[in-house]
This record gives C-alpha cells, structure tokens and sequence, in this order.
C-alpha cells in the first residue's frame, strides 16, 4: 500500500459499514488513508511534514477520527470529522516541556480526548465536536502510560500509573466540560508497574491490563474489570506469573466481555483469556511469536492476531475464537521472505467490529537482503469478513 523510506508505526481502526482508516509515519511525515469494504482505498492524505514519533490513532464507528503524536518533544493532535480530512495539527501538551506516550480517544459524536506524560505527571484534555481542546487536567501527579476511551455515550475514561515505590494504577471519569470525577485506585503493586492499557466498551464497561514486577523478579501480566453501569473496577487478577510482553493487548466487547493476548514465559507461548484468568486459549508455543493484537469483530468473537517468525520467511496470522472458547482456524494473512515486522510499540494494528477486521504491519526486508539497516519498507493492510 504505501512503500518508501521509515514506513512505521501502523495504526488502524474499524469504521461502519466494514470500512477502515489506517494512519503511520513514512519519510518524516504523517499520512493516513480511508479504506473501503474489501480494501480498496478511497483517499489518502498527508496530514503532516516534519518529525513525528509515537503515533496514536483513534476513530469512531461513525468516522471521527483523531491523530496524536510527538513532534520535536512536544504532543500534538489533528482531527477529522466523519470522514472528512484531517485539520491542521495543534500542539496540546505545553510549550517547552518535554511531553511522551500520546493516547486519544475518538467520540461518536465528534468529541476527542488526548492524555500525555511530563515530568508533572500524565494529564488529559478533551474537545467537544467541532471546538478547541479545554485546559489540561491532572489525571495522576507523577504518573505516567495515559490511557482514555469513550463509551458509546461519549462518557470518557482516563487511566495512568506510577511506577516503582507506591506503585498503582488510577481511573477517573472525564467529563463532558473536560473535568475529572473521582480518582479510583484500580491496582498496587509492591516493587513496580508499567505499560496500562485501557479499553472502553461501547456500554460502559472498560478493561485495564498492565505488567508488574513481584518480589521473586516475574513480571506477571494483570487484568481489571469495569462490568457496564457500574462506577467502579473490581479487584484486579493475574493473568500469568511470568509475561514477556511488554503489556497484554486487550479488547473490550459488549456484556462485560473482555479479551487478553500475551506472551508467556519460554515453556508456555502465546496466550489468550477470554473473561476471565481461568480462560485460557494457547495461541502458539513458539517463542518466535510477537506483535500479538486482540479485537472483538462479533459481540461473542474474539479475533487475534500476531507475527510468526520462521527459518527466512515470516508471517502474520489470525485465529477467531469464539466467545466459549471455541477456535477457529489460524489463517496466514500475511507472509513473506521479508522480516514482517509488527509497529513499534510491538504490535500489530489490529481493530474490528460489525463482523469486519482489518490488520496494517509493517514489512521490511531482512539484514542482507538489500537493506541492512532495515529502514526501507512497505505498510501492508489487510480486510477481512468473518461470517456467522
């Protein structure tokens, strides 16, 4: 699809109707492109020149779409409205003070949220359609992996942490003028934890997933749950006693459904619960497994994906697993000689919805292959339609 120098950071999002909106970073830019049912690209755009890193994308069912990324240390942001073509991009974190790990939020209605870390702590501002970012809010001082969603509703939520000595992570509802609701100590840990990750469900309820080091030197991957119209999480879980991952990928379904991927330890693979710790699904007991990605493209189906790596050749593949654990066949997606390698963050992009999923990765050659320092590249999407 895209082809040139530093392709990277792939993100994408599932819209209505089985189209999709793919965004990444090529050649000290950002651009992005709307997709059609069956991956035919309708439009794509350059939303900005210059220096860009740690690129976030969000965008509603409904075609509001927002971009975050850093520029030259500061978070700035464009939207586009149902479709419509992205604005001029705006700083939103504070002039002159070094701002990292973007998250946004897009609103079904238009509404946006964006959350940053400084050295003060993360903080979250959000917009109303149409209108300019309100003033920054304190989610957690000295916190740090912001994380925002919307409901269905357009109620926001924003999630942080803080690492090492009184280490927790923290929930707080964002309002509609932008203000914060109570502040809910969701988890503790004794020694340290990082990486949060949140997902809001279109009902209300909203999964948080982080990674913890524990006294014996494990980093056991956990979970918490918001079931829908409740206030507040229920008393988190573990997921495994020793997680790879830099962080689960989750997924937020309707119903109180959730869904968790990582990779365990050496003896145990790649790993997917469903709802709960005790369900778990192997995906893969190869330790040459990475990017793995989680969506609901049903309410009661559960699609995962993730990169295999294999002697010269590599690719990225899927499984659909059915709300009672029921697999579905692991399909090849994508496959090449290249290095199929997942976005930065270590993933690949993965959304769906409406029983459409789509899937962007990064391919690049391998050492030796005519480009030893990986930087040449092509972004790859694929669409696909799950029936029943």
């Amino acid at each position: 699809m895209a082809t040139g120098d530093r392709v990277a950071e792939p993100q994408a999002a599932a819209l209505a109707g089985g189209g999709a909106l793919v965004a990444w970073r090529q050649n000290s830019g950002v651009r992005a492109a709307w997709v059609a049912p069956g991956g035919r690209i309708v439009r794509g755009e350059r939303v900005a020149g210059g220096p860009a890193s740690d690129l976030r994308l969000a965008a509603s069912r409904s075609g509001h779409a927002v971009l975050a990324w850093r520029r030259r240390g500061r978070v700035v942001v464009a939207r586009a409205a149902r479709g419509g073509s992205f604005g001029q991009p705006t700083g939103v974190s504070a002039a002159g003070r070094r701002a990292y790990q973007p998250a946004v939020a897009a609103g079904a209605r238009g509404a946006a949220l964006v959350a940053w870390q400084d050295h003060a702590g993360a903080q979250v501002r959000r917009a109303r359609a149409g209108r300019a970012f309100g003033p920054a809010r304190m989610i957690l001082r000295r916190g740090s992996s912001p994380a925002v969603g919307f409901d269905a509703a357009q109620r926001g939520l924003a999630g942080a942490l803080r690492r090492g000595r009184g280490a927790r992570v923290v929930a707080r509802p964002v309002r509609g003028d932008g203000r914060l609701g109570a502040l809910q100590t969701v988890a503790r840990a004794a020694l340290d934890m990082n990486n949060l990750r949140l997902r809001v469900a279109p009902d209300g309820g909203a999964v948080a997933a982080w990674r913890e080091t524990d006294a014996a030197g494990l980093a056991p991957c956990a979970v918490a749950q918001r079931r829908p119209g409740a206030a507040a999480f229920r008393a988190p879980a573990r997921l495994t006693g020793d997680c790879i991952s830099l962080a689960p990928a989750v997924a937020a379904g309707g119903g109180g459904r959730w869904a968790a991927s990582w990779l365990e330890n050496s003896r145990t693979g790649l790993q997917l619960a469903l709802g709960s710790a005790a369900a778990l699904q192997p995906l893969s007991d190869d330790q040459e497994a990475s990017g793995e990605a989680v969506a609901f493209v049903r309410p009661g189906v559960v699609l995962a994906a993730w990169v295999q790596e294999g002697p010269g050749r590599s690719s990225v593949l899927a499984r659909p697993v059915a709300w009672d654990g029921t697999p579905g066949a692991t399909v090849a997606v994508g496959q090449g000689a290249g290095r199929l390698a997942p976005d930065l963050a270590g993933r690949v992009a993965l959304a769906g919805g409406e029983g459409i999923a789509v899937a962007a990765w990064r391919e690049r050659p391998r050492a030796g292959l005519g480009d030893p320092r990986g930087a040449a590249g092509r972004l790859v999407v694929a669409t696909a339609t799950l029936s029943g």
